[in-house]
């Protein structure tokens, strides 16, 4: 790891101190992610290196201090250790100011000289909640709601008050932001005492507040981004996002969402425009101010730019025979089947296929189960288990549906209308009798039970017991999906879509009677649905639609960071999931047949009739059920690990 991480920075010298000025630090869980923003509409991530979390990141000049929870770390811009310091208390806040870094706990002050080298410490009365640095000195909120300046000696030179106790406060240039729970204060620290200079009545509370050209910048405390006009006090525009922190460079806005993406706005002086999406699981971002004075070289961005492509084709593999159904893969194996009964296998490391004969047709889509075997269901009233051999499970009817797992093994829906439920094991635990031919695969959610929906349109959700719970009817149609994430249920039935209590079984809302849908995807924020013109819509848990686009869709993946990827006859798009902008496309060399899926590595294979297309995506598929319309573990819903 040593070795391993020592390589990283040697790259990440190079390609800092020659070729990039502008940084963006991402915090993620325990990856520090290294962005060139120098042209903020093509943010360009150049690293990727392994590091502990930091609470904090604070750059100074040709230094940058990573403050974790019990100590400091100070690096160059290259991430070379330059120095360390333990600390016996919990760090609650730091920043640097006149060449010395001023760590907080929550009574405690801890002055450091800028190498990290103790200079004196100080205690105060009141527990500090908030701290910012100005051109005169340290800011600081105390838990009473009073706000106290000192000069680099902690001398204490000015205090403010109010009616209602302080909240927050920063700083940024010449202007000092105060606010309580109703209103923001300007202020202007040019001449080192605070001059007020006007107040904005406020709602909703306020987490961060930056001075971009004339207009302020406020994010609330409901994740909410606001641009402010200075002149007139008023909102000009918002975005709900769920963010959590910013950070600024020139007309733009890094937002880190509650999600853990992060979103590029731009800042235009009458509107806040979304641009496109940078990270995945990231905690917090920190601009490093451009302090390089070495010319760009032109042709190492643009390999550096080839090099870190969005989609990179990595494989087409041709088939022996065309496939009819789905596919499904883990890290070592692809699979699918053929009309014939044959089970097609790719294996990753080398691409070589494979196929041997399982039954004498499949229709139901494929499965990899926990234990690594493939589960096939067939018209010769059997279950195929495939691993290291062949084992047959007899059902009642022919299983023209793909099974699903469960939190205890897996369940399967015969075309007579039996529900079979089985261990890890194939052992049977019971089965139900619906009665109707299923038109989707069982449903299975671990707070729930298992849902199933047949063609009269009559949803039903049995608890792991076999005992049913409840049962709605619907619209009736040949075809129909079921999906879920932790707290929602969504169905769709003859062309309609209904959100369902899933406890209960009671109809939410429907939405379709002028618009025939043939397929949907949901992540934890909304609902994606494809027309039977291959139209895409994005909808919210209301039901209300909140935008269409008029594409020959056959396939959709909802990734992590807020991509939605769609597959047409002719290309992959990658769209914002927010507001539909286009962020990349990329031409297919052939007509997908059958729904893509999307692993957690970012690799998304996609079925071709005779072959299948194989792309390496810098995203991840998002959580939830299902992120794509045939997802790999085929109709589970489990937030937990499965028993």
């Amino acid at each position: 790891m040593k070795c391993k991480f020592q390589i990283l920075t040697c790259i990440l010298i190079m390609i800092v101190n020659v070729c990039y000025a502008q940084m963006l630090f991402v915090s993620t869980e325990n990856v520090l992610e290294v962005y060139d923003i120098s042209v903020p509409l093509v943010p360009l991530r150049v690293l990727s290196a392994e590091m502990k979390k930091p609470v904090k990141i604070i750059p100074s000049g040709e230094s940058v201090y990573f403050v974790y929870e019990t100590s400091v770390e100070i690096r160059n811009t290259s991430l070379e250790l330059i120095g360390s310091l333990q600390l016996n208390d919990k760090i609650s806040q730091a920043v640097f100011f006149s060449d010395q870094l001023y760590i907080f706990s929550d009574y405690r002050l801890t002055i450091v000289n800028k190498d990290l080298s103790r200079k004196r410490n100080f205690t105060f009365s009141d527990r500090v909640s908030k701290v910012t640095s100005c051109k005169s000195g340290i800011v600081i909120l105390h838990a009473n709601g009073k706000i106290v300046a000192y000069n680099q000696n902690m001398n204490k030179f000015w205090e403010l008050s109010a009616s209602g106790a302080f909240q927050g406060v920063q700083s940024d240039g010449d202007f000092l932001f105060v606010w309580t729970q109703d209103r923001l204060y300007v202020m202007n620290i040019a001449e080192s005492v605070p001059t007020y200079e006007k107040e904005i009545k406020i709602s909703g509370g306020i987490t961060e507040v930056f001075d971009v050209k004339d207009n302020l910048l406020l994010l609330n405390s409901h994740g909410m981004v606001q641009l402010v006009s200075l002149k007139t006090l008023k909102i000009i525009d918002e975005l709900h996002i769920n963010a959590k922190s910013m950070a600024i460079y020139d007309n733009y806005a890094f937002a880190v969402t509650s999600e853990g993406t992060v979103r590029v706005i731009n800042v235009l002086p009458s509107s806040l425009k979304v641009l496109q999406t940078l990270s995945s699981k990231a905690r917090f971002a920190i601009l490093l101010p451009d302090h390089s004075t070495a010319v760009k070289q032109p042709e190492a961005i643009s390999n550096e730019t080839e090099e870190k492509k969005y989609i990179e084709f990595i494989q087409q593999v041709k088939l022996p025979a065309a496939i009819n159904t789905s596919i499904t893969a883990d890290s070592d194996y692809v699979y699918s089947t053929t009309l014939t009964g044959e089970l097609i296998s790719i294996n990753r490391n080398n691409w070589k296929v494979s196929s041997s004969k399982i039954a004498f047709i499949t229709t139901a889509d494929p499965v990899i189960l926990r234990d690594g075997a493939v589960a096939i269901g067939s018209w010769d009233s059997s279950i195929y288990l495939v691993k290291e051999k062949v084992n047959k499970l007899r059902s009642d009817s022919a299983v023209s549906i793909s099974v699903s797992q469960t939190p205890y093994g897996f369940c399967a829906g015969t075309d007579n209308g039996t529900l079979y439920h089985f261990n890890d094991t194939a052992h049977l635990l019971w089965s139900f009798n619906i009665g109707a031919w299923l038109v989707c695969p069982p449903i299975s959610h671990e707070t729930f039970g298992i849902f199933t929906l047949d063609w009269l349109g009559i949803l039903r959700l049995v608890d792991f017991s076999g005992n049913l719970k409840w049962f709605t009817i619907l619209e009736s149609g040949k075809f129909g999906e079921v999906i879920a994430n932790e707290r929602n249920l969504f169905c769709l039935s003859g062309g309609k879509i209904y959100s369902v209590e899933p406890s209960t079984g009671k109809i939410l809302w429907s939405l379709g009677e002028d618009i025939p849908f043939k397929n949907i995807v949901c992540s934890e924020k909304l609902l994606f649905a494809l027309s039977n013109s291959g139209g895409v819509y994005a909808i919210d848990f209301s039901g209300r639609i909140i935008w269409k686009k008029d594409y020959e869709a056959v396939s959709v993946v909802v990734t992590r960071s807020g991509g939605l990827i769609v597959l047409t006859p002719q290309q992959m798009v990658i769209v914002s999931q927010i507001d539909s902008t286009v962020l990349y496309t990329e031409q297919l060399p052939c007509v997908p047949t059958n729904h893509a899926i999307m692993l957690e590595d970012g690799t998304i294979f996609i079925p071709a009739s005779d072959r299948i297309l194989v792309y390496k995506i810098d995203d991840e598929p998002s959580d939830g059920w299902p992120m794509y319309l045939k997802d790999a573990l085929n109709s589970c819903f489990f937030a937990k690990t499965a028993r």
